[in-house]
């Protein structure tokens, strides 16, 4: 199982944050009009795939479970893990993210 959770940003009308799993690929979060409302639901994203990993909580993140501070490290964990980036796929990630 392998997880990339990218940074809450701010997006047009609020924060969000973006996931990419194996089985689904990126996945655009929601919208959320507080910060501590999108940090709340990434800090749940984060723990979901923890629990889904098999690790008990208090051990070490799993090494398939990447958790990232900015923009630029989630995009370098994507093309690291060879998911095909495309030049518009990085300029929609980054539209999206623009502030």
């Amino acid at each position: 199982m392998g997880v990339v959770v990218g940074p809450v940003l701010t997006r047009p009308g609020g924060y969000a944050f973006d996931i990419w799993t194996v089985e689904y690929g990126v996945s655009h979060g929601y919208v959320y009009r507080r910060i501590e409302d999108a940090n709340y639901a990434r800090r749940a994203a984060i723990n979901r795939a923890v629990a889904g990993s098999g690790m008990p909580d208090d051990l070490e993140q799993p090494e398939d479970i990447c958790i990232c501070a900015t923009l630029e490290q989630f995009m370098t964990e994507l093309i690291e893990r060879g998911v095909l980036v495309t030049d518009s796929g990085l300029r929609a990630l980054y539209r999206l993210h623009a502030v």
